[in-house]
């Protein structure tokens, strides 16, 4: 059944916003134009301001705020993505849990943790859990899980990553929709890949390997997903995964095949999302094959249009090897500029938390409210634990991203 909420009033004279005026932005972020979603949304969100929490529009609320959500990922906005959660959280009871309320804290828990704030993170996901547990919802369990294992592997607790992650793909059971199983599966190829990273980075490959030996098994449960999952992207994004996995086990020409398979599709599709992680790697197999000159192409297509903007995560690692590369090439001008654009790109990024962290001092207290008292303090327990770790030296470094325990933050 078509939304159709009534809006008495409207200046613009629309009396009405009704599934084509959701359509109609769904299609602005298929286009990948996300600033015109987001204006769209907003103008949406305006016409239906005081009347959110009625029955008959928070459903409605809710799908503009998903779209503004992928929109604002895609755009790095993530001080945005959290002011949108507050937004929603005030709407919700704080004292009662809910579904609701668990999807949105595990939206804050991602923003939180792509900001570089694993302690905020680390809550949000555990009040997610704790609902979604209370709630009997596998699902939402499953999803507040892997942001446990993402806030974990932010701090440096790689053992406790890999545990949640391994617990979230065991929630992801037949009771679960095919595409949510698959994307469990690929996230945790994916994470487990950035451990082996982090891992032959430190100068510990022995735990490099073991780590890849764990992903085993996960590659035939996904064959077995992919005819039932509908759409083509998320079967693209776990060729990808599959791909980077390949790779690290010393698989080449089965991995080359496969990214450059994923990257056709991709480009085809304009799934930038998925083709320049995927360019990244491609660059990373070249530079390690001392074709230094296809590495410095790919890493320069990746920046490719250069109107839409490539994500922080990509785009730092990107900097990194584009810099390295050009200056073996002897490209000095290149790598500086490449250097320099990143060091922006991380005062951007600090910038952004400390304006984030002051915005949402009133919503991180009620995150906390909203916590069992015994669960908050085996969650204070915790972040103790892993600052006293911090402190000792004994964390896993993860390559490009800043320290997360910093005394500037309120």
């Amino acid at each position: 059944m078509a939304v159709n909420v009534d809006v008495p009033g409207a200046p613009d004279g629309r009396g009405a916003l009704d599934e084509g005026s959701l359509t109609q932005a769904e299609a602005l972020v298929a286009a990948e134009a996300f600033d015109a979603a987001l204006q769209h949304t907003r103008a949406m969100l305006e016409r239906l301001r005081g009347r959110e929490a009625e029955p008959a529009v928070a459903e409605l609320a809710r799908r503009i705020y998903q779209l503004r959500g992928d929109c604002l990922t895609r755009l790095d906005r993530f001080p945005e993505l959290l002011a949108d959660c507050a937004a929603r959280m005030d709407l919700l009871s704080v004292d009662q849990a809910s579904a609701q309320r668990a999807e949105l804290m595990i939206k804050m828990s991602f923003a939180h943790a792509n900001l570089a704030m694993p302690e905020q993170a680390l809550r949000s996901a555990h009040v997610a859990l704790q609902d979604a547990l209370n709630l009997g919802q596998r699902l939402l369990s499953a999803q507040a899980l892997e942001r446990l294992a993402m806030a974990y592997l932010s701090m440096g607790d790689g053992v406790a990553a890999e545990r949640f992650m391994f617990e979230a793909l065991e929630h992801s059971d037949a009771s679960s929709p095919p595409q949510e199983r698959l994307r469990r599966v690929s996230n945790t190829v994916h994470l487990l890949c950035t451990l082996h990273d982090a891992y032959l980075d430190m100068g510990l490959a022995y735990l490099g390997e073991s780590v890849l030996a764990r992903a085993q098994g996960l590659p035939a449960k996904a064959e077995a997903l992919l005819p039932t999952v509908p759409g083509r992207y998320l079967a693209c994004m776990w060729q990808a995964n599959q791909a980077r996995w390949l790779r690290r086990s010393g698989q080449l020409e089965p991995a080359r095949r496969c990214f450059e398979a994923c990257l056709s599709q991709a480009q085809t599709e304009g799934w930038h999302a998925v083709s320049r992680p995927v360019q990244l790697e491609l660059a990373l197999m070249a530079e390690q094959e001392g074709d230094l000159n296809t590495a410095l192409g790919l890493l320069r297509a990746l920046f490719e249009p250069e109107s839409l903007r490539v994500r922080d995560v990509v785009a730092l690692p990107a900097y990194r090897v584009l810099e390295r590369i050009c200056r073996i090439l002897g490209h000095g001008a290149e790598a500086e500029q490449a250097a320099e654009r990143r060091r922006a790109r991380q005062a951007a990024r600090h910038q952004a938390v400390l304006e984030a962290a002051a915005h949402n001092h009133h919503h991180g207290q009620l995150i906390l409210s909203t916590l069992a008292a015994a669960e908050r303090q085996r969650v204070d327990a915790e972040i103790q634990r892993l600052r006293s770790q911090h402190a000792a030296g004994a964390v896993l470094r993860m390559p490009d991203q800043e320290d997360w325990f910093r005394l500037d933050l309120p």
